[in-house]
């Protein structure tokens, strides 16, 4: 909500159909790639859950994220509220009144809704969580059309490439009736990217006023209506699929109010209390923790408040779950005038005079799930893929099988019939190079070199082999930071660099002999020595069990990096080159 004027996939997907206007409809295999067989550990030392905790898939369960679709396309100089607040000088340089603020920086930097590079990554990490839908906000009736197509044509483009990226509808509300015929002539009249409509009870969704006398009856024949706003009523009125409430949260029905149809999950309320109490990111059990002088408290960033609302949406388990939200990052400042009911400000004093947000002010009172730069980093992330898999399920791990032995020696056809393999999404090492949120910043990023797509482990008796497979030819192993293998040999994140123990590739001998490095607390050591072999886009080598402490029954996880640039710490695979899989993600390997 912009105040203007006022988280798999495994085995086989099946095919998938793909039309746009004017296009003939065609069959897309979708990539085989399954992020359940991949774990994580947040930068709370959080795990992500797992199929012993999730379960099996549970069928008809459906999870949307509200998507924001607006930066750049009101106000161009970039203000940045945390950093106005931390000025070590103490001077408050805020933005003209009226003029937007980000509540701090993104991960990706201050950039622009079109940026294509910042979409892909959006949509990859939504596609990983197995996110099904984005609800995009066009509730103060602009649709900014040029970035819809922009989000559609890449959706479009990774579809094409095999990845099932989430479907899309539209929440509006001012204008409401207007805005779905903006939004009907402009994309489902001409029948564009069909295939990317989110579907309920056999139409498309559109979330609008179903009062609203400017609806016209085609959008009420066309599409499946649904009202969208905060604070609904929904035990008295059916069809109403509210996207934040106060906890406990109430769920939205259309059959009975019996049968829980939806129910929303926000990161966080307001900096104002809009006469529903504060809530900021660590509210819980009915409490809003007190706020120091940068409007923070001691557990910001944990999300306590969002696992709350969870509670209640798992508690409830209805059909589906909305959340809020990805990317919002911005408010408008206004100047508090004392005519607001209200004895403070985002848990502090205020005074007239003083700068005011009403949608998001600091890391504390903002819903955004997106990473933040210099703050709780992809918390929130790692924080929806374990609640989505509480509530969808998960499918089991694929069991280990190798039926031959496997040599080291450029012939990739023993390799065929090993499980698991381990997939990575393709296309992830585009480049960047467009303009940021100021059109005079220009955001590159040119890092990304060997495209991974796919990996297996094998086993004899002495050794563990490792395959991996690129959408195109290797580079050169000359070229730095050259297809980096990290193990994980404990599955402890307390151990090794960023709880990797063994790294292979960092020191590269020739074009068939390379290194095993053991992390000893400070530095990479020699820890063994590496057999290699690579034939255009495949490469496989071979450790000795007993250099990585592997005895009998080899459990483990691992991770393939390519040119990530600087190892200093985790977020060196967040940014650059490709890594397999994505972010603080590892597969793990399980032998029995």
């Amino acid at each position: 909500m912009k105040p203007l004027k006022k988280l798999l996939f495994i085995a086989t997907f099946g095919s998938f159909l793909s039309s746009a206007a004017q296009e003939s409809t065609k069959t897309i295999q979708l990539q085989n790639y399954n992020t359940d067989n991949w774990v994580a550990t947040d930068a709370l030392g959080r795990e992500v859950v797992t199929f012993d905790i999730a379960g099996p898939v549970k069928k008809e369960k459906k999870v949307g994220v509200f998507y924001y679709i607006w930066h750049g396309h009101h106000s161009k100089k970039v203000y940045d509220i945390t950093k106005i607040l931390k000025d070590p000088k103490g001077k408050r340089k805020w933005g003209p009144k009226g003029k937007f603020h980000f509540w701090g920086e993104p991960e990706q930097g201050y950039y622009r809704s079109e940026d294509p590079w910042v979409l892909r990554r959006d949509l990859q990490m939504l596609t990983n969580a197995k996110v099904d839908f984005l609800y995009l906000d066009v509730t103060n009736a602009y649709i900014y059309p040029e970035t819809v197509k922009a989000l559609f044509e890449m959706g479009k483009k990774m579809r094409s490439e095999g990845i099932p990226t989430p479907d899309i509808t539209f929440t509006t509300n001012s204008k409401s009736g207007l805005t779905v015929t903006k939004i009907y002539n402009e994309f489902y009249k001409k029948g564009l990217y069909k295939d990317q409509w989110f579907m309920w009870d056999g139409k498309p969704v559109m979330m609008a006023n179903p009062k609203d006398e400017k609806l016209t009856k085609q959008a009420r024949d066309f599409f499946t209506i649904k009202y969208s706003w905060a604070w609904s009523k929904t035990v008295e009125n059916p069809n109403h699929w509210q996207w934040v409430d106060t906890t406990p949260q109430d769920y939205g029905w259309s059959k009975s109010p019996d049968i829980p149809e939806q129910i929303p999950v926000s990161v966080a309320g307001h900096p104002v209390e809009l006469g529903h109490g504060l809530y900021g990111t660590s509210r819980s059990k009915g409490k809003q923790p007190a706020v120091n002088e940068f409007y923070v408290t001691p557990t910001t960033g944990e999300g306590e408040h969002f696992q709350e609302q969870w509670d209640r949406a798992l508690q409830v388990n209805p059909e589906m779950v909305m959340v809020t939200q990805w990317n919002e990052w911005l408010a408008q400042r206004f100047i508090w005038d004392g005519k607001l009911k209200h004895s403070g400000y985002a848990g502090r004093p205020i005074n007239i005079g003083d700068s005011y947000f009403v949608d998001a002010y600091t890391e504390e009172f903002n819903r955004d799930m997106a990473p933040m730069k210099d703050g709780h980093t992809d918390n929130y992330y790692y924080q929806l893929v374990s609640n989505m898999r509480k509530f969808k399920g998960m499918n089991a791990p694929v069991k280990f099988f190798q039926n031959n032995k496997i040599k080291v020696d450029g012939d990739f056809k023993d390799w065929t019939n090993v499980q698991p393999e381990f997939y990575d999404p393709t296309g992830d090492t585009m480049h960047r190079d467009f303009a940021g949120y100021d059109p005079e910043t220009k955001y590159k990023n040119k890092t990304g070199r060997n495209d991974i797509i796919s990996s297996k482990v094998g086993l004899d008796k002495n050794d563990v082999l490792f395959y991996v497979k690129t959408q195109d030819k290797l580079t050169s192993y000359k070229n730095d930071k050259w297809m980096l293998l990290f193990i994980d040999a404990d599955k402890d994140i307390n151990t090794g660099w960023e709880g990797y123990d063994y790294v292979v590739n960092y020191e590269i001998t020739s074009s068939k002999k390379s290194t095993l490095k053991k992390w000893n607390g400070t530095i990479w050591v020699d820890a063994g020595k590496v057999t290699y072999k690579t034939v255009n886009n495949e490469l496989e080598l071979c450790i000795n069990k007993k250099d990585i402490g592997i005895n009998e029954n080899a459990d483990f996880y691992f991770k393939w990096a390519d040119n990530s640039i600087e190892l200093k710490d985790i977020s060196s695979f967040f940014m650059n080159g490709d890594t397999a899989p994505d972010r603080r993600f590892k597969y793990h390997f399980l032998e029995k």
